[in-house]
């Protein structure tokens, strides 16, 4: 009788035991559920977050570029009236000098309308009294203005170019260490198979965008850069042929503004097509 008392004793003290440990493996599976969840509100919100701030480097690119562009494209005939005026607007596509107007020192304005008579100084091999020093004076403002414009435009569209890509390589590591992340909580049973999976495929989605974000700044930068850098060349060298004009010795400009103004009409058509890429990108293109 005592054995069978002591029997049931200890199958009572296993049943227990049983119920205890099935009651923490429950708890723990439920703790587990808990954290997977609470993650995934975190993760949501991080990429709620992150895609504001996508949303917002996108507008201020809309808002940069739109300025630049037409401002860049007013300098271009600028330059182009005070080389050869009888060439002037050919890639204008009906926007002037006066019909954009610069974001520093108003080149592509009133001073480039100040150079329309400087025709005979592109046209002469004379001195200032037979090609009109009146008109060299004039050429020479707007070419001085254009340096001046394009000085300040380089240096801010090479500081814009550094934050920019400081933003980006912050991004990408921002980017690699949530994926480490996903992959350690994959790893420790947080996130199942599925989740992981699902969470892994939305951040790279997420990052693909900075990504294509990342290239267009890239293009537009190298783009105006190049047309900006040729502009301040050609400027400054056809200024220098219009000074050493002015103080009385005998040259020659005509074959400079020639070559001014072509590089003007090839820059035009480049940043023309830069605006067409811009404005199918403000319209929801990809």
């Amino acid at each position: 009788m005592q054995a069978m008392e002591r029997g049931l004793i200890w199958v009572l003290v296993v049943l227990a035991l049983a119920r205890i440990a099935a009651g923490v493996s429950v708890r723990k599976a439920l703790e587990g559920r808990s954290r997977g969840a609470g993650t995934a509100a975190s993760g949501l919100a991080a990429r709620v977050a992150e895609w504001r701030s996508f949303v917002d480097a996108e507008e201020e690119d809309k808002r940069f570029w739109g300025g630049q562009w037409p401002a860049l494209e007013a300098d271009l005939h600028g330059l182009q009236q005070a080389a050869a005026p009888e060439r002037r607007g050919r890639l204008s596509g009906g926007t002037g000098a006066g019909g954009g107007s610069s974001g520093r020192g108003g080149v592509g304005g009133p001073a480039s309308r100040r150079a329309e008579p400087a025709a005979s100084a592109v046209e002469t091999r004379s001195s200032p009294a037979a090609a009109g020093g009146t008109s060299l004076a004039s050429a020479s403002t707007t070419l001085r203005s254009l340096c001046d414009a394009g000085k300040g435009r380089i240096e801010e569209l090479e500081a814009r170019e550094k934050d920019a890509k400081r933003i980006y390589d912050d991004k990408r590591t921002a980017h690699q260490q949530r994926v480490a992340q996903i992959e350690e909580r994959f790893a420790n049973g947080t996130f199942s198979a599925a989740f992981r999976a699902n969470e892994t495929r939305q951040e790279n989605h997420l990052f693909d965008y900075w990504e294509r974000v990342r290239e267009r700044q890239r293009v537009q930068y190298t783009t105006s850069l190049k047309v900006q850098q040729g502009l301040l060349a050609r400027a400054e060298s056809m200024l220098e042929v219009h000074d050493k004009t002015t103080s009385g010795k005998v040259v020659s400009i005509r074959e400079q503004g020639e070559a001014s103004a072509d590089f003007c009409e090839q820059a035009l058509a480049e940043v023309h097509a830069q605006k067409m890429a811009l404005r199918t990108f403000v319209q929801g293109g990809a």
